[in-house]
C-alpha cells in the first residue's frame, strides 16, 4: 500500500515537473520570438574603467594583446593610463604595461626599417611619436624611414603630379594622350561550354603616370590576379598604341577593391605621361575627353562635359559624373581635361541608359597612391561611426568638418570618448570641412596605426576644440552588417535605415515612434516623418550580407496616418560610415 501511495506521488511529481517544464519552454520561445523583433546581435558594452576591479582586469586583457595586436595594446594602454592618473593602486602596473607596449612596437619598427618596408615603419614610426611623444624616435631613425619612403613613393608622386615648368605651358595634343594610353589584357585561358572551348579575355583600359613604367587602371579590370577566391589561370599583359600585335607582360603593385583603383607596372619606357589635375581646375559643364580601348577598339577618343560632381554610388568617397560615351573596355581609362591633366579615372556606366557614365575624381587617386606604390592591397580604416557633413546654414556650399550621428557601442571612436553631436575637423593633421575631406584622409593612413583627431564636442563652440588619439582598425567589407550585429535592431535603424525610433513603452514590445529621421536617408526617402508611430517586422540580411530586407508596419503622417506594411532593402555600405 505504502509503495503505491509513494509511486502515485511521483507520476503526480513527474506530471507536474512536465507541465511546469513545458510552461518554461513555452514562455522561453515566447520571450525569443519577441525579442527578435528588437534585438539583432549582441550588444557590446565599453569597460567602466572608474571601477579598479575593471582597470586591474584590463590590465591582464591588454597584456595578452600584445603579441598579435600590439599597436592597438598600445593605445588602450594609453587610454587606460589617462583614465588613472590618479589612481596609486594601477599606476605601476598601468606603467609597466604602456612601456612594454611601446618597446614591443618600437621593435617592430625597427625590424621594418631593417627590413626596408619603409610603409609600414612610417606608420609605426608615427604611431609611437603621437603617443609616447617626439623623442620617442630618434631623428636619424625619423630621417632614415623618410628617405627609404621618398625614394620608394615620393620621387614617382612628384612625377605624376608634377607641375609644368616655369614660363609657357606645354600645349599636348590628343596624339599625346593616345600615346600616354594603354590597352590591359588579362588573358583567363579557355572555357569550356557545351564540350567547345573558348578563349576568355579581360579588356580595359590604363594610363601612364610615371617614367618607370607605371599604369593605373580599375581593379575589376585585373581582379583576377590578385583575387584569392579566383581559381582560374589569369595572365596579365598591355599593348600599347600603335602596336596591337605585341603583349607586354606586366604585374599588378598595389590594389584597393572597393575604390575599384589599381596601380600595375610594365617594363617599357612611355612615350608620353600623364599629369594629375586638381579637383580645384573642375566644373560642372567643363569639357572633357575620355581615352581607352572601348570593346577592344584601341586608342579610341571620345568627348564630352562635366555633367555633375559629388555623386554618390555607394563607394567610399563621391564621383564625378560625365556624358562622355565610354562603353566596355573603357575601364581604367583617363578623363582628361582641356589643359591636358587627368581629371579623373573611368570605372562604371549604365549602358541601358546614354550620357550616364561615372568616374573616381582625380583627388581620390591622388589620395591612394602613396599606398598603392607601396604594394599590395590598400586597407581602409575604420572607427565605428556614421556620420555627415555639418554646415553651419543647408543652403552653404562650404561645411565646418564632419558630424557624428552615431557611435558604434565599444567600438574605436566610444572608447575614445568620441559621442553623437560632436563635429570632426581635423585627420592626423588634414583640415577636415567636410565628408570627401575626410575620406581622403584616411585613405593614405592606412590601418593598424595611431591618429590624432580634432574634435569640436557638440555642446561646445569652435574655439574649444579637443584633440583625439584613436586607432585605426581594419575597414569592415559591410559595416552596417557590423552594426547589426553588434547593436539592437531599433537602435540600428538611425545609422543604417536613418530613423531615430523610441521604444513607445516597455509594454508595447517591437512598437516605436520615430524622433528624428536623417535627410537624404532611406527613411526619409520613404517618407517617414517625425513623429510616425513603426512596429519592426523583421529585419534579415541578404544578398550576401550586402543589404538588410526590412519589413516594417507603419502608420505615416505625411499619408495621412494611413495604416501600411512596407518592405525595403537598404545597403550595408555607405560613404557615411567610417
Amino acid at each position: 500500500m505504502l509503495s503505491q501511495k509513494r509511486r502515485a506521488v511521483f507520476i503526480l511529481e513527474s506530471f507536474c515537473m512536465n507541465k511546469l517544464l513545458r510552461l518554461c519552454a513555452l514562455l522561453l520561445l515566447a520571450f525569443l520570438a519577441t525579442s527578435c523583433k528588437t534585438f539583432s546581435g549582441t550588444p557590446q558594452i565599453k569597460p567602466d574603467y572608474t571601477d579598479e576591479q575593471i582597470r586591474l582586469s584590463e590590465v591582464a586583457n591588454i597584456r595578452r594583446m600584445i603579441p598579435n595586436s600590439p599597436v592597438k595594446a598600445l593605445w588602450l594602454s594609453h587610454l587606460l593610463l589617462q583614465k588613472s592618473a590618479d589612481d596609486e593602486a594601477v599606476d605601476s602596473a598601468l606603467s609597466s604595461l604602456f612601456e612594454d607596449c611601446s618597446s614591443e612596437v618600437k621593435t617592430l619598427m625597427e625590424k621594418a626599417v631593417s627590413d626596408e618596408q619603409w610603409y609600414e615603419a612610417e606608420k609605426l614610426c608615427n604611431t609611437l611619436m603621437c603617443v609616447c611623444g617626439q623623442d620617442a624616435v630618434a631623428p636619424d631613425v625619423q630621417a632614415s624611414i623618410h628617405a627609404g619612403l621618398g625614394e620608394k613613393t615620393l620621387a614617382k608622386l612628384e612625377t605624376a603630379e608634377s607641375t609644368e615648368s616655369a614660363g609657357a605651358e606645354t600645349v599636348h595634343k590628343t596624339s599625346d594622350f593616345i600615346k600616354g594610353t594603354v590597352t590591359i589584357w588579362v588573358d583567363k585561358g579557355v572555357t569550356v561550354q557545351n564540350r567547345i572551348g573558348y578563349s576568355e579575355v579581360a579588356l580595359g583600359s590604363g594610363f601612364f603616370i610615371d617614367e618607370t613604367g607605371s599604369i593605373i587602371t580599375n581593379y575589376h579590370v585585373i581582379q583576377s590576379e590578385v583575387d584569392p577566391k579566383y581559381e582560374g589561370y589569369s595572365r596579365l599583359y598591355i599593348k600599347l598604341a600603335g602596336k596591337p600585335d605585341d603583349r607586354i607582360p606586366a604585374k599588378v603593385i598595389g590594389w584597393d577593391a572597393s575604390v575599384d583603383i589599381a596601380l600595375i607596372k610594365a617594363d617599357v619606357k612611355p612615350s608620353f605621361v600623364f599629369e594629375l589635375g586638381s579637383a580645384a581646375d573642375l566644373e560642372v559643364g567643363d569639357r572633357i575627353i575620355a581615352v581607352g580601348a572601348p570593346v577592344g577598339l584601341e586608342h579610341t577618343v571620345t568627348s564630352g562635359i562635366i555633367s555633375a560632381v559629388e555623386r554618390d554610388v555607394g563607394m567610399p568617397g563621391k564621383v564625378i559624373q560625365i556624358d562622355a560615351a565610354v562603353n566596355s573596355g573603357n575601364s581604367g581609362g583617363p578623363i582628361v581635361d582641356e589643359n591636358g591633366k587627368v581629371q579623373g579615372v573611368v570605372f562604371a556606366g549604365l549602358l541601358q541608359y546614354q550620357g550616364l557614365n561615372f568616374v573616381i575624381p582625380v583627388e581620390s587617386l591622388k589620395a591612394e597612391l602613396p599606398a598603392l606604390y607601396c604594394g599590395g592591397e590598400v586597407l581602409h580604416p575604420w572607427i565605428g561611426i556614421t556620420g555627415r557633413t555639418k554646415k553651419v546654414y543647408p543652403s552653404d556650399e562650404e561645411g565646418i568638418g564632419v558630424e557624428v550621428l552615431y557611435v558604434l557601442p565599444a567600438g574605436i571612436a566610444d572608447y575614445a570618448d568620441i559621442n553623437s553631436g560632436d563635429v570632426i575637423c581635423s585627420f592626423n593633421g588634414v583640415p577636415v570641412k567636410n565628408m570627401d575631406d575626410l575620406h581622403n584622409a584616411m585613405i593614405p593612413a592606412g590601418t593598424d596605426r595611431i591618429v590624432e583627431i580634432e574634435v569640436i564636442p557638440g555642446d561646445a563652440d569652435d574655439t574649444n576644440r579637443k584633440t583625439v588619439k584613436i586607432y585605426l582598425e581594419k575597414r569592415p567589407e559591410y559595416p552596417g552588417l557590423t552594426i547589426y550585429q553588434n547593436e539592437l535592431l531599433y537602435k540600428a535603424f538611425y545609422p543604417i535605415v536613418g530613423m531615430e525610433l523610441v521604444p513607445v513603452s516597455s509594454a508595447s514590445v517591437g512598437k516605436y515612434a520615430v524622433k528624428s529621421v536623417i535627410k537624404g536617408s532611406v527613411a526619409d526617402e520613404s517618407g517617414f516623418a517625425d513623429g510616425d508611430p513603426v512596429e519592426i517586422i523583421s529585419a534579415e540580411p541578404v544578398e550576401g550580407n550586402s543589404y538588410l530586407y526590412i519589413e516594417v508596419y507603419a502608420k505615416k503622417r505625411r499619408k495621412g496616418y494611413l495604416d501600411v506594411t512596407l518592405g525595403f532593402a537598404v545597403p550595408l555600405d555607405s560613404t557615411s560610415f567610417f
